[in-house]
């Protein structure tokens, strides 16, 4: 999809020029939230309070430069990344809008018009009517990080680990975090070991696991995670797994939303 971050990393900082149209005041109230406890203790600390403009208009953000975990690691720490997650989920509730789920999907539903026709047929009125049941905000919503999957997660040089690409960090349902992995646990992308030690890990670090069930937050969660996946593979980042997460689509599609 078009649009997308930018990273360039000189020794031990990383910077990022994020996406054309970025909000500035939002980007400022996640770092803010970033670089303050308790929310610190989990996410990853910018090195600059605020963002700062380039030339070009675009933003750009600070970061210390972290050794982010490698998807194709056979030995991945499923169960720590729940644990973090959970901590997450338990946090005091900064002041934040809700978090970037909702654009995600939009931004999926136009890239789709792309896709060949085939795969648009399919995947654009899936990802139209998981926005138009998109849930609204209640007082209970919680702090989530938006786009949630182990590829955000880095090690310090502590060995800690952190949470990082905050971009679409905000307030909402525990359940949107945890949907694209149990979008892909449902795809049959997701080895169920790896899937019960992510769970194990949720629960232990003090997570509440959300109901399931169809209408449920993660059920909705999961399908859309599954949609966005399906476009962004069918767009041509990566083969592996489009032929799974389309074949997930086709099962939503008959079976209907």
């Amino acid at each position: 999809m078009s649009g997308r971050a930018v990273v360039t990393i000189a020794g031990d900082v990383v910077l990022k020029r994020h996406a054309p149209g970025s909000d500035a005041a939002l980007l400022a109230a996640q770092l803010a939230v970033a670089g303050a406890e308790p929310w610190s203790t989990v996410l990853l600390a910018p090195l600059a309070p605020s963002p700062v403009a380039a030339p070009s208009g675009d933003l750009l953000t600070l970061w210390p430069r972290v050794a982010a975990l490698a998807p194709g690691d056979p030995d991945l720490p499923w169960a720590e990344a729940g644990e973090i997650l959970a901590r997450l989920h338990t946090l005091p509730v900064p002041p934040l809008q809700p978090h970037g789920g909702a654009a995600r999907l939009a931004r999926a539903l136009r890239a789709a018009a792309a896709l060949p026709a085939d795969a648009a047929a399919l995947l654009r009125p899936l990802a139209s009517e998981l926005l138009r049941r998109w849930p609204a905000p209640t007082a209970s919503d919680r702090l989530v990080h938006g786009d949630f999957h182990l590829g955000q997660l880095g090690r310090t040089p502590t060995g800690a680990l952190v949470l990082f690409d905050l971009d679409d960090l905000g307030l909402g349902h525990p359940a949107w975090d945890l949907g694209r992995l149990a979008g892909f646990h449902a795809a049959g992308i997701l080895p169920d070991r790896d899937w019960a030690a992510f769970v194990a890990g949720y629960t232990r670090g003090g997570g509440r696991w959300p109901a399931g069930g169809a209408g449920s937050p993660l059920d909705h969660a999961a399908r859309a995670a599954v949609v966005i996946g399906a476009v962004r593979e069918a767009s041509g980042h990566s083969d592996d797994t489009a032929g799974a997460l389309l074949a997930a689509c086709a099962r939503m599609a008959q079976w209907r939303l």
